[in-house]
């Protein structure tokens, strides 16, 4: 039997790799954590307000003071770590993609400091508070466009809300055609993918 580390471990789910200083080699490591993205359009009608942004500046804020008083009365609670990442997307043609014509999405991830499992809820709540923030501040929700990014899916979402947000309507239709042609038997799959016509 070899002593060498394997390239690949047997399941990648849930996995990070990082450099082990002391044998120069991967050590497999088990990150726990929750994302959300929402995807912001290029057309002036629909690029973020000021009220959406001082919304989620409140958000932040008041959030930040409910978890320090949370953290001085019990000190034993686990840290939470969130970030956020602005990404602006390249506009492309041949793309399923919903929010490759956005100017920016945000990307959204909350993690324990620890990254280990179990994932609190709280987590999942934070991130949900910080996207509704900047939803609900909208005047003109009805008509106002924006989408998500399925780097990382949000499984909190159904496929039918999940597909809405990463494909849009349009591009549903025809990415049901794709799947059906190449693959009818819906052989690959996961919980918000494409169902085949």
């Amino acid at each position: 039997m070899s002593d060498e580390v394997p390239l690949v471990p047997p399941d990648l789910r849930g996995f990070s790799v990082e450099q082990n200083d002391q044998t120069k080699g991967p050590i497999w490591s088990s990150d726990s954590f929750y994302a959300k993205s929402l995807a912001i359009f290029d057309k002036k009608e629909d690029l973020l307000t000021r009220e959406q942004a001082l919304a989620l500046t409140s958000y932040l804020v008041n959030q930040d003071a409910v978890h320090r008083r949370a953290e001085k009365a019990d000190p034993s609670l686990r840290k939470t770590v969130w970030f956020v990442m602005l990404d602006n997307c390249v506009p492309s043609q041949n793309t399923a993609s919903n929010t490759r014509e956005n100017l920016y999405a945000f990307q959204m991830f909350v993690r324990p400091e620890d990254r280990r499992p179990p994932f609190t809820s709280d987590g999942v709540q934070f991130l949900k508070g910080m996207c509704d923030a900047i939803i609900n501040a909208r005047r003109d929700l009805s008509t106002w466009r924006y989408g998500g990014v399925a780097n990382y899916v949000d499984p909190e979402l159904s496929r039918e809300e999940a597909q809405q947000l990463y494909y849009g309507k349009e591009k549903i239709v025809k990415l049901r055609e794709v799947k059906r042609r190449f693959d009818p038997g819906n052989v690959f799959r996961y919980p918000h993918s494409i169902l085949p016509a």
